[in-house]
């Protein structure tokens, strides 16, 4: 009886073999699990520098939206001629030495106004592409000058908004009723034209991959007095 009970506890024990074939199973089960998980960590991180390059250009766009859709007509106190000739934009609104004017002088409507601002909503709005400060990411700075004070006793200092970086070149585009025009003068053409398009071109970054701005992004805007002409000349909003 006993050679019989230590035959059947020896049968019970693992031998070597068995025990380096669960070792070498548990170590490929291991190697998927960190593979998985580090694969699923580099598309988190990819998600999440994709989302944060995108929000200023989300933001970006909708701000350029709002002050193209509040454009007001030239003539007034406030609303003075679009013009975009280089070298028309308004010198008050350059606060930055090296800045390059990519936009006229917009006179729109879109100020917000509330119990706790201080001036009226309408204001005077230029765009401008200047050197970037961190010296690290490629391309530009898309930066928003606004002056908010029309009517000062003195010279009013404008301010500043960052939009957003990255940016190679941002092209302003006027609508006719035709043909798409690189500039426009409201002195000698008829009031403002029917639709503005504005495309921004992003800086190429060799390394880094960036899913949702690799290619030029295109913004159409009905501006007011071609909305009653809309039928014949179509140019709503992207």
């Amino acid at each position: 009886m006993s050679r019989i009970r230590r035959n059947s506890r020896m049968n019970r024990a693992f031998t070597l073999m068995e025990v380096l074939l669960a070792l070498a199973v548990s170590a490929i089960v291991l190697s998927v699990v960190s593979s998985v998980f580090f694969g699923a960590l580099q598309l988190r991180n990819r998600t999440a520098r994709a989302f944060d390059d995108l929000l200023p250009l989300q933001h970006a766009v909708t701000v350029i939206r709002r002050d193209l859709t509040a454009l007001l007509p030239p003539g007034g106190t406030f609303a003075g001629e679009l013009q975009s000739t280089p070298g028309t934009t308004d010198p008050t609104l350059n606060l930055f030495a090296g800045g390059q004017p990519v936009s006229p002088v917009l006179h729109t409507a879109s100020g917000l106004v509330d119990a706790f601002t201080l001036f009226g909503d309408v204001q005077r709005v230029a765009y401008y592409l200047v050197d970037p400060t961190n010296g690290v990411t490629q391309g530009r700075d898309l930066v928003r000058v606004v002056a908010r004070n029309l009517l000062p006793a003195t010279v009013d200092q404008p301010a500043s908004q960052w939009l957003m970086s990255g940016v190679e070149t941002v092209r302003f585009q006027y609508l006719d009723g035709t043909v798409w025009t690189e500039n426009w003068d409201s002195t000698t053409s008829s009031n403002l034209p029917l639709a503005v398009r504005v495309q921004i071109v992003p800086a190429t970054e060799p390394d880094r991959e960036n899913l949702y701005f690799q290619a030029p992004v295109e913004l159409v805007v009905s501006l007011p007095q071609g909305r009653a002409q809309q039928t014949q000349n179509p140019g709503g909003g992207l």
